[in-house]
């Protein structure tokens, strides 16, 4: 794992609550502090762009869509010059970023919370690798993958 693309409403931001949901900043923190490059996909709305602006500086690029589509996703990954594989795509919705995530061969993570948590998979591209329902639970994930990466990287160099 590489790099990470987050979605942002409903993932990292409480729509309901209008506000980041607690574990949002720590955990992004955690993952700047070990260098991870991060990028932000969301839907264009009038409120977004000063939604985001409190988390804006831990990203490397950050994409406003009238739709979520897999190009969107391969043009990040373009972006971060990585291999699909090599990415991690968290976020709430089946539909959106665990499909597009899944049909470009990346690892996708399922935040099961808020208004899309009753959704199920109906096709196989639409089934995460990990589903959790507190970014805690993402964070320790996350962790584990760098972690394994870290190692991975430390019997390589040895």
């Amino acid at each position: 794992m590489k790099a990470i693309i987050f979605d942002f409403n409903r993932t990292l931001f409480d729509p309901e609550e209008n506000k980041l949901f607690s574990e949002t900043i720590p955990l992004l923190e955690e993952l700047k502090s070990r260098r991870v490059p991060l990028a932000l996909i969301t839907k264009k709305s009038k409120s977004r762009i000063s939604e985001v602006k409190e988390i804006a500086n831990f990203f490397s690029f950050i994409y406003f869509v009238s739709k979520k589509e897999t190009q969107q996703f391969a043009n990040i990954a373009d972006q971060l010059s990585l291999p699909y594989s090599e990415i991690i795509v968290v976020g709430d919705s089946i539909e959106e970023e665990i499909r597009c995530g899944n049909q470009l061969g990346m690892i996708t993570v399922r935040f099961k919370g808020g208004k899309f948590c009753s959704q199920e998979p109906k096709y196989n591209e639409e089934k995460p690798d990990f589903v959790c329902s507190s970014l805690i639970e993402i964070t320790t994930f996350l962790n584990e993958r760098i972690l394994n990466q870290d190692k991975e990287n430390e019997n390589t160099i040895s």
